[in-house]
Formats: structure tokens, C-alpha cells, sequence
């Protein structure tokens, strides 16, 4: 079972990502796997607590030059990020220790934010502040495709590790199709 735990966080995070598939393999997230990337000036990352997974994806998108905020459906405004989560953003030189959090109805939203959960339970407080801002869930971005992504903060430090790198693959991926859908000198460069 400790296979489990490094790779899904816990048993619960393997149920509710089984659960999470067979909704996306229904078709249950197709609108969020549409995005017009040509709109897209800001990413904005969505979590529980804003101390870990959004923090982090958050930072690590500024850390590849792109516009990017992150908050949480519960968190309690003005926290430092997770103290495990910012040692490894500090060994991957990403800045994270300036972080302070955010609730997700406290920020303001526009038609060129990307609002990005890391769970399906995120896309309704998101639905409820997005505006004219496009929704997707960060694992459908990913290989493979994770719809839901267990929040680290209990789990072991590999699993910890492997949430973070797996965020990184995703931010990439969301990076580089802002990067070819504005493939406009100096922009988003």
C-alpha cells in the first residue's frame, strides 16, 4: 500500500481520482479542456488552503515568465506557503517564499484570466467569481490525465514531491499553448 500513498497521496486520493476519470471519460469536463488560449493574459491557480498545490503552480508559472496569480476555495488570508512545499520550490529555484494567501473571492477576474482547479470540487466557488473567466482543472493538461490532484499537505514527502513535479508538467503544458496561440513578438515571451 505504500505504492499508493507515493503515488496518489492516500487511498482516498486514488478513489476520488478514479471517480474524477470516469467523470472526464464521460465527457463531464469537455468545457474545460476548451480553452481559447488566444484570450489568456493571466493564469490564476485555485486549491483549498493556497499553501501548497495552487501556491506552487502559481510560482512556478511566474518562474517561466508568465503572468500568474493563485488562491484558495478556504484559505485563510495572508499564510505563508507550506513550509515542506517551500524547500523544494527553494531547491528548484522557484521563488516562493514571498507567497502570502489569498481566497479565491478575493481577487478580481477578467476575460483574459485562466481560473485553474486542482480538483473538480474547485470548479464551483470558481464558476461563483469567474465572470467572463474561461475554468479548467490542471491534471486535464497533464500525461496522464489527472482530473483530480490530492492535496499534499498530509501526505508523505514523495508524494509531496511527485504533486509538485506533476504541477510543474501541467504549467508547462498551459505555458506553451498561451506561448502558441499568441505567437506575438515580445508577448509572453
Amino acid at each position: 500500500m505504500a505504492w499508493i500513498e507515493t503515488e496518489y497521496g492516500s487511498r482516498r486520493g486514488l478513489i476520488r481520482l478514479a471517480r474524477a476519470n470516469i467523470t472526464r471519460i464521460s465527457g463531464g469536463f469537455s468545457a474545460c479542456q476548451h480553452i481559447d488560449f488566444a484570450r489568456i493574459s493571466r493564469l490564476v491557480f485555485v486549491c483549498k488552503g493556497n499553501i501548497c498545490r495552487s501556491a506552487y503552480a502559481g510560482a512556478y508559472a511566474r518562474h517561466l515568465g508568465i503572468p500568474a496569480a493563485s488562491c484558495g476555495s478556504e484559505a485563510r488570508e495572508g499564510e505563508r506557503a507550506n513550509p515542506r512545499v517551500l524547500g523544494i520550490a527553494m531547491d528548484r529555484h522557484v521563488e516562493l517564499a514571498t507567497h502570502r494567501t489569498q481566497r479565491v473571492d478575493q481577487l478580481h477576474f477578467g476575460a483574459g484570466d485562466l481560473l485553474v482547479g486542482m480538483e473538480p470540487v474547485h470548479l464551483a466557488p470558481m464558476r461563483a467569481v469567474a465572470g467572463s473567466a474561461q475554468l479548467t482543472i490542471l491534471g486535464l493538461w497533464g500525461t496522464p490525465q489527472r482530473p483530480y490532484l490530492h492535496d499534499p499537505y498530509s501526505a508523505s514527502d514523495a508524494y509531496l514531491l511527485r504533486c509538485l513535479l506533476y504541477i510543474e508538467t501541467c504549467v508547462r503544458v498551459l505555458v506553451d499553448e498561451m506561448r502558441t496561440s499568441q505567437a506575438v513578438p515580445g508577448q509572453l515571451s
